[in-house]
């Protein structure tokens, strides 16, 4: 696991059975993508001499293993799937309680397909090329042996 972040379920998260809405996994697991990409020095929206870049989905998905409700703490840890020049997947892991990542305390997996994109003003974004010292930053964080 590369990098993980605690949260409690709230009343907030939760729908009518007292379980988390699958927006509250997903904003877990961007929450979670978010910090890790903070720990670089890198954020999901950058820019550079040729404006604006960053890294939206592509696809989203999320299991829910086993339920958790309102009150529980959470473990979402982030793991590196593959990469390409223009996209990265992301994998997530939730565990409750926090400190016992065995299998029988996980309670969700995910993953998110990024791509790196470019916004013009007043176009759609564009695809592409991951910049180099970016993903740099990601590879090295995901290679065991540069740690």
């Amino acid at each position: 696991m590369l990098f993980s972040q605690t949260f409690r379920v709230e009343l907030l998260d939760t729908d009518a059975s007292g379980r988390p809405q699958m927006a509250s996994w997903i904003r877990w697991m961007e929450e979670t993508e978010y910090g890790f990409l903070r720990s670089l020095g890198l954020s999901v929206s950058m820019h550079d001499e040729r404006g604006q870049y960053g890294f939206p989905r592509q696809r989203a998905a999320v299991e829910v293993l086993r339920p958790v409700g309102f009150g529980d703490e959470l473990r979402v840890g982030l793991e590196l799937g593959p990469i390409s020049h223009k996209q990265v997947l992301w994998r997530f892991r939730a565990w409750s309680p926090p400190g016992d990542e065995s299998q029988q305390s996980l309670v969700a997996t995910g993953e998110f397909l990024v791509a790196c994109c470019r916004f013009p003003k007043g176009r759609l974004p564009v695809a592409i090329l991951i910049p180099d010292q970016v993903l740099e930053k990601i590879q090295a964080a995901g290679d065991p042996a540069r740690s």
